[in-house]
């Protein structure tokens, strides 16, 4: 019986955990934007590029700041490769309300365009960095989410079939 018992308690104590730990995260979150159309994300200083706005590409977004080492050792190696291999269909912006000075001495560096846009970051209600967007041709936001997370992760598959769906040909 006392076995039964730890064993419940031991259920019980990694439920709360869980739940606690699923709080936490969409407590990080901005308000959703899914299914609606994104905000403007007016860009101060562009720091490597300047990215052009298309009506046939889809666009990610890529909230992200120069304090998140998760930024300089997963996400931008990803997003560099996905650029790369999406980019006549995918504009991928790296946006951050990091200074300048800050953003524009990154390692690695940035193959895709990235800005300083504090005013982007205020309109998205962006809480942490390392949070995404994925627009359609028309602005529609068709993603949203931390692109590492379990059930929110941003793969080349993931990406095909996004683009499959949503690029315009015309």
């Amino acid at each position: 019986m006392m076995k039964i018992w730890l064993l419940l308690v031991g259920l019980l104590f990694a439920a709360l955990c869980s739940a606690q730990e699923q709080e936490s995260i969409d407590d990080l979150r901005p308000p959703t934007l899914l299914g609606k159309m994104a905000p403007e994300y007016p860009v101060q200083k562009w720091i490597n590029r300047e990215s052009k706005k298309s009506d046939k590409k889809l666009t990610l977004l890529y909230f992200w700041s120069t304090s998140s080492p998760k930024a300089a050792y997963i996400d931008i190696p990803r997003f560099n490769k996905f650029a790369k291999e999406f980019g006549d269909k995918l504009n991928i912006i790296g946006l951050s309300n990091d200074a300048p000075e800050f953003i524009s001495d990154i390692e690695p560096a940035l193959e895709f365009p990235y800005a300083y846009a504090p005013e982007a970051v205020k309109n998205f209600k962006i809480k942490i960095p390392g949070y995404c967007y994925i627009i359609d041709p028309r602005g529609k936001v068709i993603y949203e989410g931390f692109p590492l997370l379990e059930g929110e992760t941003i793969t080349e598959k993931f990406l095909k079939k996004l683009i499959k769906k949503h690029y315009k040909k015309k």
